[in-house]
């Protein structure tokens, strides 16, 4: 029995690392420009860009996007990236309407989404928000924020920038998310074999 939670210690502290991610913040595009090794711009107007976003209510007009996200009737509106980022950023404004319920940002890193533990301010003004994550990621999402007496948020983005992740020139093929803690596991039993017959 005491092997037994021995492994099952050692699987969940597994999991644990495997998940974790850590986030820096910045509210000006020069902060993140000087944190990030390579900072590229995505360009709204194009559709050739490495970027893709849908949502039931995005708009996209001048290189600038309008949307709404509402709990009760709209769905997240996703941002999805041909290349590894390890950052977004871009000029955010949340007062098209008046203050809504903020925004809460996740993105998705091996299949798995992490919620990040900031939220964006619903009364952000429009200047930068970004953030450096040490994970790559090809997701990211939007979803009404936690401010609960107003379920729907409206905002306005431009000029969005991802700090790309280093050596991202040929795309890494993802590592099964079960994987690794598979492999802990049953080196966990291995070595539980291999000590009963010693």
């Amino acid at each position: 029995m005491k092997q037994v939670l021995l492994a099952t210690t050692f699987i969940v502290a597994s999991a644990a690392a495997a998940s974790a991610a850590t986030f820096q913040f910045f509210t000006d595009a020069a902060s993140f420009e000087a944190a990030a090794a390579d900072v590229r711009a995505f360009n709204l107007t194009d559709p050739s860009t490495p970027l893709t976003i849908t949502g039931d209510d995005v708009d996209l007009t001048g290189g600038i996007l309008f949307d709404v996200i509402d709990q009760d009737d709209a769905a997240d509106t996703v941002f999805s990236f041909d290349i590894p980022l390890i950052g977004f950023g871009a000029d955010l404004d949340l007062r098209p309407v008046g203050a809504g319920s903020g925004i809460a940002v996740s993105i998705t890193i091996n299949g798995q989404t992490i919620t990040l533990p900031e939220e964006i301010s619903p009364f952000a003004d429009g200047g930068f928000l970004g953030f450096i994550t040490d994970t790559a990621f090809t997701e990211l999402s939007f979803s009404e924020g936690s401010r609960a007496s107003r379920p729907a948020e409206t905002y306005l983005l431009a000029n969005p920038v991802g700090a790309v992740e280093s050596n991202s020139n040929v795309a890494p093929v993802p590592l099964p998310a079960g994987l690794p803690l598979m492999l802990a596991g049953l080196g966990a039993f291995g070595l539980l074999r291999r000590r009963k017959k010693a």
